[in-house]
């Protein structure tokens, strides 16, 4: 495994810890959707399919904003 995959899959698994945690977080303290993590979500999803990271990353990512309310398909922009 070349050191640039084996980076890119910590880098992956990473952000799936941070948007997962981020996302209960946001659940757990029920005030509703935040607009602005909504927006990092959006964000993070198109970065993820350019750079072309694991489907898995990108699902949990579109999960994440799905449970948050936003419907919007990230493949359509």
């Amino acid at each position: 495994m070349s050191s640039d995959t084996a980076l890119r899959d910590v880098s992956a698994n990473h952000l799936k810890d941070i948007v997962t945690q981020a996302v209960c977080d946001c659940l757990n303290r029920g005030l509703g959707p935040d607009a602005g993590l909504i927006y990092r979500l959006w964000i993070y999803e198109r970065t993820a399919r350019q750079s072309g990271l694991e489907r898995q990353t990108i699902q949990v990512i579109a999960s994440g904003r799905r449970l948050l309310g936003d419907r919007r398909d990230a493949t359509k922009s």
